[in-house]
């Protein structure tokens, strides 16, 4: 019986399975738990072409990742044209249009044995002082592996607690340019 070309036969399946076997290959699956919540949607259309100003993140006892996390946002809130300038602050700016405002409420890297997680708040605040945009996200990211050389599941360890937050901070910026880009008068 003639294979088809495209279409691996028995033994090209044996010999790949053999290869894996032999190199000593970890098969990993990363499992990825996302919460989300918008408390507060009043729209931020027509903002794009204001300014806003992102304050240093509350809640944690080492202040580094409130400056991190501010300067993160910062970025990608820039980089994807969310509004005309953003800059960091440990105040507000006076003349600032939008106050990003965010807490870091839970911080933790679970090395091998558990997973890396991370919750924010991050609220938008107008010149007003009404709040206009309010989301809270928690995630948790792990990986879990198999290595096939030993047929037996290893612990890899999880995410860095930068690559978790990073994440949870572009999803953020993310909601937060679309809702900018909304046409004056129009809100999701």
């Amino acid at each position: 019986m003639a294979s088809s070309p495209g279409r691996p036969t028995g033994m090209a399946s044996a010999a790949w399975f053999l290869v894996l076997l032999v190199s000593g290959c970890t098969i990993v699956r990363p499992i990825r738990t996302v919460d989300m919540l918008t408390p507060v949607d009043e729209g931020l259309a027509g903002a794009r072409t204001k300014t806003a100003v992102v304050e240093v993140f509350d809640g944690t006892s080492n202040p580094v990742w409130g400056a991190y996390a501010a300067r993160v946002l910062s970025d990608d809130l820039s980089s994807r044209g969310a509004f005309s300038r953003v800059s960091v602050s440990t105040t507000s700016g006076p003349d600032a249009d939008y106050v990003v405002k965010g807490a870091l409420e839970h911080l933790f890297y679970g090395g091998t044995e558990d997973a890396t997680r991370v919750s924010v708040r991050v609220r938008v605040v107008d010149a007003s002082g009404r709040v206009r945009f309010e989301k809270v996200v928690k995630a948790s990211m792990e990986e879990a592996a198999f290595h096939v050389t030993w047929l037996r599941r290893v612990d890899p360890p999880s995410p860095a607690v930068e690559e978790v937050l990073t994440r949870v901070l572009g999803q953020i910026a993310r909601d937060i340019a679309v809702r900018t880009a909304s046409p004056a008068g129009q809100n999701p």
